[in-house]
């Protein structure tokens, strides 16, 4: 298998990356659609986010240490909805 793309250049650039931060649940049946989102990818929104000014660095903060601490199968869209003001 070969990787590509940011995500997987990220996992091997960072020796440290926690396994759960590329971790998701997805559903039981095919197509086996993605129930919870990896980390990583709501850390590039939040970062995106960040850089364009939409939310401020004190919610960054406070999102990312909440969702760092959380089990990868609470990790969603609707959770971040739910925390911020921004979407």
């Amino acid at each position: 298998m070969q990787g590509y793309g940011t995500v997987f250049k990220r996992y091997i650039d960072d020796e440290d990356l926690p396994d759960d931060y590329v971790a998701l649940v997805h559903g039981s049946d095919s197509p086996w659609l993605p129930i919870s989102e990896p980390l990583i990818h709501i850390d590039f929104l939040l970062q995106h986010a960040l850089r364009e000014s939409i939310i401020p660095p004190e919610l960054y903060q406070v999102l990312i240490d909440g969702l760092t601490n959380m089990w990868f199968g609470h990790r969603t869209i609707k959770y971040i909805k739910e925390k911020s003001l921004f979407f």
